[in-house]
């Protein structure tokens, strides 16, 4: 099963979120399973990305990533090799930038243009430590860009302790910014626990 995001891109981008449902994984992962950092059979894994790119008629390997829950960016290449990052960019046609997600936020960007793209992991970690300005400087027009925010979970089911608050605050830029983060937080059920 894909999801086809709705955002008013240029023709020759293509964005695509895959489901748990269509793989061939067993037992906790199945059956789309993506991930190699979990317990689950390799070749099993290999399998559900092979069917993946089938599905998507990709022309080119994707850039798979082992994500760590960080900042840093790569620049995807089509050379089969998996980059320690939690974001990726192109500006090559038919390349596919990837990141997996379960909780966590995907955000997809492009240019107006269509010529530069970028795919980001966003964990809680990732967000403080300024992962999508990060990406955005490696668009040559960072103001003039086309941002998909992908399925994740919601602020109702995302209960934080205050270090994650604190976390934010730590990465503030402005007064500006600590009041933008201190609304993004409210109070949770516990004492000292915010939703996020």
């Amino acid at each position: 099963m894909i999801i086809t995001p709705n955002w008013p891109v240029p023709s020759n981008i293509r964005a695509a979120i895959s489901c748990r449902d269509g793989g061939v994984s067993q037992g906790v992962y199945t059956s789309w399973n993506m991930g190699t950092h979990v317990s689950d059979d390799p070749a099993v894994v290999e399998s559900n990305r092979k069917k993946l790119i089938e599905q998507l008629a990709l022309q080119k390997s994707p850039q798979w990533l082992e994500q760590v829950h960080g900042n840093k960016i790569v620049e995807s290449q089509a050379d089969g090799r998996v980059r320690t990052a939690d974001a990726c960019f192109t500006q090559e046609k038919g390349l596919a930038c990837v990141v997996m997600t379960a909780d966590c936020l995907p955000v997809l960007i492009c240019d107006k243009q269509g010529t530069q793209v970028a795919a980001v992991h966003c964990g809680w970690r990732s967000l403080a430590q300024s992962i999508l300005e990060k990406t955005l400087n490696n668009f040559t027009q960072p103001s003039d860009l086309l941002v998909y925010l992908g399925p994740a979970i919601s602020k109702q089911h995302f209960e934080v302790g205050v270090d994650v608050l604190e976390a934010f605050f730590q990465s503030s830029k402005s007064a500006l910014h600590t009041d933008h983060i201190a609304d993004a937080f409210t109070p949770g059920k516990r004492p000292l626990h915010f939703y996020a």
